[in-house]
């Protein structure tokens, strides 16, 4: 799993808006080589909980919907904590980014 299958995996999903896609895939571009990295490895590492949670379906016979929500929620706040670094790591660029700007006048 590389960037590339990242964008065009996203780009077929239908968990978000057209316009949704197009900002997330452009901030996703604008990232640099670690934090890219840092995010297939979130997504290596959810994909693997979500496999594990689905192979664990089919030894039961019942399946509670309190179990099932509190993997959904499970994985919805692995998903927030990585956009919220996103996030950060952004806000973070651009006040160094603005610092440096001050540093040179």
């Amino acid at each position: 799993m590389n960037s590339q299958n990242i964008l065009q995996s996203f780009q077929v999903s239908s968990l978000f808006s057209q316009k949704m896609k197009k900002e997330i895939i452009t901030y996703f571009q604008k990232l640099n080589p670690r934090q890219k990295n840092l995010i297939i490895q979130a997504i290596k590492s959810e994909k693997k909980i979500a496999l594990h949670f689905i192979k664990s379906l089919k030894n039961k016979k019942a399946v509670r919907f309190e179990t099932v929500k509190s993997q959904v929620e499970s994985l919805q706040r692995g998903k927030i904590a990585v956009l919220e670094q996103q996030e950060q790591n952004e806000a973070q660029k651009q006040i160094s980014l603005l610092f440096n700007s001050l540093q040179t006048l």
